[in-house]
């Protein structure tokens, strides 16, 4: 639609099938993780700007979360079932490639991708982990280098251990919940208590995360872009 909420169109229309989540690349794409379009599985794909020309760029049986990166030549998304990898393949289709160095020891889930930094040098994304001694689950932030040849470990950054609570459910979409400042110092993400969201912040630099907001009222959102 335009600013001003006039002339909305339709973009993609299937009565058989369900966009879970998409995101825009540059000017040019739509990327879609869209459930049993043409087939009975869940794929990435991808359309002009306007929903035409459709194209499949993956072929698993559930992908969701494209995000496209900043030059546009790659789509980054979230292969499953079973153990969740981190995967990529080029906007214009062919193989799928494990992201390297994006596996976190003791993972058993990745909720999201929350942002690929504007030089294209690391992605973020959010994972569930075990803890060893205690068997709980944990849900960190994982930066991965992109850089060529980079073979380091992800670095992980704690969360509040309330945004993987069933108490958000409903508030982390294909980001995890997690958005990213614009400068990229950190990130933001709601966390729900006694039925009302607030905002915490998590720097990159590894300082503790804290509370933003200090809404009291019977209050739910979710953050955007």
């Amino acid at each position: 639609m335009d600013a001003d909420g006039q002339n909305a169109t339709v973009l993609v229309d299937d009565p058989n099938a369900s966009v879970l989540s998409f995101s825009v690349c540059g000017d040019h794409y739509l990327l879609l993780s869209w459930a049993y379009h043409a087939g009975n599985r869940l794929n990435i794909w991808r359309t002009n700007a306007d929903g035409s020309a459709p194209k499949q760029l993956t072929s698993g049986d559930f992908e969701r979360s494209p995000i496209c990166s900043p030059d546009g030549k790659w789509v980054y998304f979230i292969d499953r079932p079973g153990t969740s990898r981190l995967m990529r393949v080029s906007v214009d289709g062919g193989a799928s490639e494990p992201l390297p160095a994006s596996n976190v020891p003791n993972q058993f889930g990745i909720e999201g991708i929350s942002f690929i930094a504007r030089d294209g040098k690391s992605v973020g994304f959010v994972v569930d982990v075990v803890d060893t001694h205690t068997n709980d689950a944990q849900t960190k932030l994982a930066i991965v280098k992109l850089e060529a040849g980079s073979n380091a470990p992800p670095r992980l950054l704690d969360l509040d251990a309330r945004l993987g609570s069933p108490k958000n459910f409903g508030v982390a979409f294909g980001n995890g919940g997690v958005q990213p400042l614009p400068n990229l110092t950190g990130v933001a993400y709601p966390i729900t208590e006694n039925g009302v969201n607030n905002v915490w912040l998590q720097p990159l630099d590894g300082s503790p995360g804290h509370q933003l907001t200090h809404f009291t009222g019977n209050l739910r959102f979710s953050l955007g872009p």
